[in-house]
């Protein structure tokens, strides 16, 4: 309130500077805290102690960028849109691809917050239902004028909504919706205690209500500690396979290769840190200057001209037809198949049984089966 004084607002922005450090899209945070300072006609000054500090962390980060990848804006959201969508965002956002992902989303909280596995029509059916109940939950804190609560459920709507526009795929687009996932309980035990109680009342049923409420909210603690557990056991998965491809793979390279060998690959993280060897990074995420090559499928032009010899690749599909089998998946889509101009020789790859990895992949959308490390050599 403005009788709080300058402190409060001068909080408001030191947070939202360490929130900007951390995931530059919370600006739109920011945006919603100026916007409702402007609407309650809040003293400029408090606005100037809210954006001031924004806009120096927006500054550092802008700077950091440039400075480490040569762009203002984060090298890893053009890497991403071609890894998921190649050229179908390359005329704007579609909203066919955001209405999948928001759909994606709500079967995602079926399958792994419920617990529930069913076909396509019941995942579907159950996922409305629970977005319904939700809008009750919403609608109950509403009435119960929980202000704060409905400001931090705008903002998770708005950061979803952002995420549908930019990046709307339910692996990263969803591993970042944190706070989507901590409303996700509350919301339902709300709606679900006001659906009820709406439905006692209309049949006259005058008992206490907060006897039903008690139900309630203990079911779906049960429902969530399930869940807690079921998601330890996903992490713990995800972990395992990174461990068994990744990491074997970088180790391996280190033990085999010399120091500072040229080396391309698409996931880099695991073989920069231990593999000791000088990384090409196929993705675009940390190298701007590749990423227009992604989209005009010339990699292989460059590494020839970088004169890099070895490469690894994600493995995630069956043997494909033709003389070679394992043109499939990123290799056809990084043009790095074998031909007259490159010879390709697999050399060593460490995959994850599908027992193993197929649900957490489902969950998260983590990584590859496997990794496979090919000698190129060009004649």
């Amino acid at each position: 309130s403005p009788a709080a004084g300058g402190g409060r607002a001068l909080a408001a922005g030191t947070g939202g500077a360490v929130a900007i450090l951390l995931r530059p899209e919370a600006v739109i945070f920011v945006a919603m805290l100026a916007g409702h300072g402007i609407l309650t006609r809040r003293p400029w000054r408090d606005l100037v102690r809210l954006l001031v500090p924004c806009a120096v962390a927006l500054g550092l980060f802008a700077l950091w960028n440039i400075w480490t990848s040569h762009s203002a804006l984060p090298v890893t959201f053009s890497g991403r849109k071609w890894l998921y969508f190649g050229d179908a965002l390359s005329d704007g956002p579609s909203l066919r691809l955001a209405i999948k992902l928001l759909v994606d989303w709500w079967r995602q909280i079926v399958r792994f917050f419920l617990g529930v596995e069913a076909g396509p029509r019941t995942t579907l059916l159950l996922s409305v239902l629970c977005g319904l109940v939700m809008v009750a939950g919403v609608v109950r804190l509403a009435m119960a004028g929980a202000r704060t609560t409905l400001l931090l459920l705008a903002m998770t709507f708005a950061d979803a909504v952002l995420y549908a526009v930019m990046l709307p795929n339910p692996g990263h687009g969803m591993r970042y919706q944190a706070m989507l996932l901590v409303f996700v309980f509350p919301l339902l035990a709300l709606g679900v205690m006001e659906v009820v109680g709406r439905a006692i009342s209309a049949c006259g049923f005058t008992g206490r209500r907060d006897r039903i409420d008690a139900v309630v909210v203990s079911l779906a603690g049960v429902v969530a500690l399930h869940s807690l557990v079921d998601w330890m056991r996903i992490t713990d998965e995800g972990i395992r396979h990174i461990e068994g491809t990744h990491k074997r793979m970088a180790q391996w390279i280190a033990e085999t290769l010399p120091p500072g060998t040229p080396v391309a690959s698409f996931d880099i993280g695991v073989l920069g840190y231990f593999g000791n060897v000088a990384v090409t990074d196929l993705g675009g995420l940390v190298d701007p200057a590749f990423v227009p090559h992604l989209f005009a499928r010339t990699s292989a032009r460059v590494l020839k001209e970088r004169g890099i010899g070895w490469l690894v690749l994600p493995d995630d599909e069956p043997p494909g037809p033709g003389p070679d089998p394992s043109c499939t998946g990123f290799s056809v889509r990084l043009r790095l198949c074998g031909s007259a101009d490159m010879i390709r020789t697999e050399v060593v790859a460490f995959h994850t049984a599908p027992a193993d990895f197929d649900r957490s992949f489902a969950a998260t959308t983590h990584a590859g089966r496997g990794q496979v490390l090919y000698r190129l050599t060009w004649p």
